[in-house]
């Protein structure tokens, strides 16, 4: 009966004293205080936020971090050792954290920066989050023995230099938002071999992937809208563009003749294989993806092809450079389209086998000794002699030159 009263009276003192509280103080983390009515409160959940992610403390990470913004940082350079040494050299395996707390504050990790892991060669592995948007300048240079990387689909920037040396890297993928591929971010990557390059590129700089003698690359882009640069390819098993079929396009490498570029559209022929016995020179070419139009043949561009027997040269030339031609005992047959305006001095000088030449009418300048020591030349040209410039002795010792007015 006594134990009965007890339990009767301390259920109603307990009872008295939660009906008659009316708040619930809450004290936060950074020592804030919240209360709430209690009358209000029908249920208390814990429940951790979609936004709130795990993040590493700085102290529990060898991994050292520049602070970029309020909210941002990038792993920077281990900053022992010499500035150009190697960086996280103890470890082969790293896993980058996607967020981390420095000094109180929680910041995301949207950046590898410069030299982060420079001459790293024990790495093997590397784990980066996809909150990483920029792999900066030699990132991962000389890293020889990282095997594989998964670069983040919201990487939009590949700094120079980043992977160049990385001898045993073998396939990446390129995120659709990089736009630009840096000089020599691929450099000497000897295991890769292939990679795909997306229509989004518009730009590939000198050397980009220089020294990659077992990769294949394929650019989904056509090549007038790309910039190449020097060597962009240089040593490359093979690069495939896409385009629009044009037979009057000759890949430079199915050529025997060496381009320069004049402009950023146009070419001439400055050189060719000594072995050659017949040339049709092309109207466009297509050099490292990009087509230019074929607008001249250089001074002496050939010059003692002794071989050389046939010549067609297209509408598209407009200048016979000086001396071009000249001394080719064993050619017999030149073919000059309407389109050429300039012949120049010493052009097909001492081609003693030449019997016949039709000069068009689109010519307006045959240089200095252009045709000299012809004997059996019979030249035709189609224009009236007061509408061509005539340098001194051009004809000497042709057989013929009929003038069509």
């Amino acid at each position: 009966m006594k134990k009965s009263l007890f339990a009767l009276i301390v259920t109603s003192a307990f009872s008295l004293s939660m009906f008659a509280a009316t708040e619930m103080i809450v004290k936060l983390k950074n020592g804030e205080k919240v209360s709430f009515r209690v009358e209000d409160v029908e249920e208390t959940i814990f429940e951790k936020s979609d936004s709130e992610e795990e993040y590493v403390d700085e102290s529990k990470t060898f991994l050292e971090f520049k602070i970029l913004s309020d909210s941002t940082v990038e792993v920077r350079k281990e900053s022992t050792g010499e500035e150009y040494g190697c960086s996280y050299c103890g470890h082969d395996s790293i896993v980058v954290p996607q967020k981390v707390r420095i000094k109180g504050s929680v910041y995301t990790v949207t950046g590898i920066g410069e030299y982060a892991f420079y001459k790293n060669k024990n790495l093997t592995l590397i784990d980066i989050p996809k909150s990483i948007t920029k792999i900066s300048k030699s990132a991962f240079s000389d890293c020889s023995n990282l095997i594989s990387i998964d670069i983040p689909s919201n990487v939009s920037y590949i700094g120079t230099y980043a992977f160049s040396d990385c001898y045993h890297l073998k396939n990446i993928s390129l995120p659709s938002g990089i736009t630009s591929i840096e000089k020599c971010s691929f450099e000497n990557c000897q295991s890769m071999t292939d990679i795909e390059i997306s229509s989004n590129v518009t730009s590939i700089g000198d050397n980009a992937f220089y020294g990659c003698g077992n990769l294949n690359v394929k650019i989904d882009n056509f090549e007038d809208s790309v910039t190449v640069g020097n060597k962009a390819f240089y040593s490359c098993n093979s690069v495939t563009w896409k385009y629009i079929e044009d037979t009057t396009v000759v890949n430079d490498t199915d050529t025997k003749l060496v381009f320069e570029k004049l402009t950023s559209t146009t070419v001439e022929v400055i050189d060719a294989d000594y072995h050659l016995d017949t040339v049709i020179i092309p109207e466009k070419v297509r050099i490292d993806g990009k087509i230019y139009t074929v607008v001249g043949i250089g001074d002496a561009a050939f010059l003692d092809n002794s071989g050389l027997a046939y010549v067609n040269i297209p509408s598209t030339v407009t200048k016979i450079g000086d001396r071009a031609f000249l001394n080719l005992g064993n050619l017999r047959k030149v073919e000059i389209a309407n389109g050429v305006t300039s012949i120049g001095a010493s052009a097909f000088f001492y081609c003693y086998n030449l019997t016949k030449i039709q000069i068009p009418s689109s010519v307006t300048a045959i240089g200095e000794n252009a045709f000299y020591g012809c004997p059996d030349l019979e030249i035709t040209i189609d224009n009236s002699i007061d509408n061509v410039t005539l340098g001194s002795d051009p004809f000497v010792g042709c057989k013929s030159v009929i003038w069509k007015k």
